[in-house]
């Protein structure tokens, strides 16, 4: 590990996006208003989860996410195994732990794009 980011510190962070995800997911206007009146429907809908993982995306990668990025946040809303749908309360918490849990969040790198045609010298 870098000598620069001790475990505490990942265990700090891990712990504030637990904490943030719980907050949104475990408080009804909150959800309402981060996810809006779908998720109160049962089973919640995958076109819900599709428009409130491209939303919530947007702002957590301050950019659209790619169809690739988003499938895979939208997976984890496919229910287990059993059948049994998920609560829409554990849905959201896990999208939005799983978002800013994620190094593209965390690390915000200029990955995209055409690269620089020039080169600078020091």
């Amino acid at each position: 590990m870098d000598g620069r980011l001790a475990q505490r510190h990942v265990d700090t962070y891990y712990g504030v996006s637990e904490a943030v995800a719980s907050a949104l997911s475990g408080d009804p206007t909150a959800l309402s208003t981060l996810v809006g009146s779908c998720v109160d429907d049962s089973p919640v809908s995958t076109s819900c989860i599709g428009d409130f993982v491209a939303q919530f995306g947007k702002l957590v990668f301050r950019r659209p996410l790619s169809e690739a990025d988003q499938a895979r946040f939208v997976e984890l809303y496919t229910a287990p195994a059993d059948g049994e749908a998920k609560p829409s309360t554990e849905i959201v918490h896990d999208i939005v732990f799983t978002m800013l849990m994620a190094p593209r969040f965390n690390y915000h790198v200029e990955i995209d794009g055409a690269p620089c045609s020039y080169i600078f010298y020091i």
